[in-house]
């Protein structure tokens, strides 16, 4: 089996944790948390987090983690076409500002991680601020916005080109809208924390 994590300035975000089937219940799973967590208090990282499949949540609480709230998928529906003006390609001026956004939905710097994943990448840029952005190759999609208005917006530069989105439960707005689409939707992950508590606001978050 093989575990991969993401390493940020101070956590580090599970992305990958696979056993294959016929070594199930060996204790290799185990085996790669206790390890991942040690070497994450070795090396000063006191937060680790990872978006759990519903089913596993369990699981994973048996090494402390606890669920910080949960995600939903929303698939085949049809989207509408972007057309603000305020929506513009992200250009080096306005990363300090993403990073800053993505601090407050998230509670943790991820810029090093934020800035590998550029491409394509767009702002909604208002009397010169910053208030949302897209990262289309990072995660599913990574959609932080200051409200559901350019939250929306920004879904629909990423819609066209990727058949889902997935958001924290809760944006009730983000969700009659995509519903009315016919966009259908499902659990998808449970957001979950061990270590030092994160300010996370999901109500930032539009895309993950």
């Amino acid at each position: 089996g093989y575990l991969l994590a993401i390493r940020h300035e101070a956590s580090a975000h599970l992305s990958d944790l696979v056993v294959p089937p016929t070594w199930m219940n060996e204790g290799i799973g185990t085996a790669l948390m206790r390890h991942l967590i040690a070497e994450c208090d070795r090396t000063g990282l006191p937060t680790q987090v990872v978006m759990s499949p519903p089913e596993s949540a369990d699981w994973f609480r048996r090494f402390d983690f606890k669920a910080q709230g949960e995600l939903v998928s929303y698939t085949g529906g049809r989207h509408q076409q972007a057309h603000r003006a305020e929506v513009v390609p992200a250009g080096p001026e306005h990363w300090l500002a993403i990073c800053h956004l993505d601090h407050r939905a998230t509670g943790e710097d991820r810029s090093t991680w934020l800035r590998e994943h550029d491409y394509l990448s767009r702002v909604w840029l208002e009397q010169g601020r910053v208030r949302g952005f897209l990262l289309p190759l990072a995660g599913e999609g990574l959609i932080i916005a200051e409200d559901p208005e350019v939250g929306l917006e920004l879904q629909r530069w990423l819609l066209p080109v990727q058949d889902h989105v997935t958001l924290p439960v809760g944006q009730s707005e983000v969700h009659a809208h995509l519903v009315k689409q016919g966009y259908s939707p499902a659990p998808a992950f449970v957001r979950m924390v061990r270590g030092a508590a994160l300010a996370w606001r999901a109500g930032l978050v539009f895309g993950w």
